[in-house]
C-alpha cells in the first residue's frame, strides 16, 4: 500500500531516480499503536504475505517472461 510516512528510501535517492515507497504489508488501524513502539509487531499472515511479495518480485525481476508457473495468484 501507499506509505505516508517516512521510509528508508530516502537513503538510497543518490543511487537511483527510479524508487518506490510502498509497502506490502497490510495494516489495520489497531495495528499503528504497535508501530515504532513498544512490543512492535505485524500479524504472522501479514508478515508471511509481505515476505511472498518481495520474493516473487526479486524473482521474477530477473526474468523476461515470466512462467506461468512462477506467477503467484496471491499477488
Amino acid at each position: 500500500g501507499l506509505m505516508l510516512g517516512s521510509t528508508d528510501s530516502r537513503s538510497y535517492t543518490n543511487l537511483s531516480k527510479n524508487l518506490y515507497r510502498f509497502s506490502p504489508f497490510v495494516y489495520r488501524y489497531d495495528d499503528l499503536s504497535r508501530l515504532h513502539g513498544d512490543n512492535e509487531r505485524i500479524r504472522h499472515n501479514d508478515m508471511q504475505r509481505g515476505l511472498n511479495f518481495y520474493f516473487h518480485l526479486i524473482l521474477n525481476n530477473q526474468l523476461e517472461n515470466i512462467p506461468e508457473k512462477q506467477c503467484n495468484p496471491q499477488l
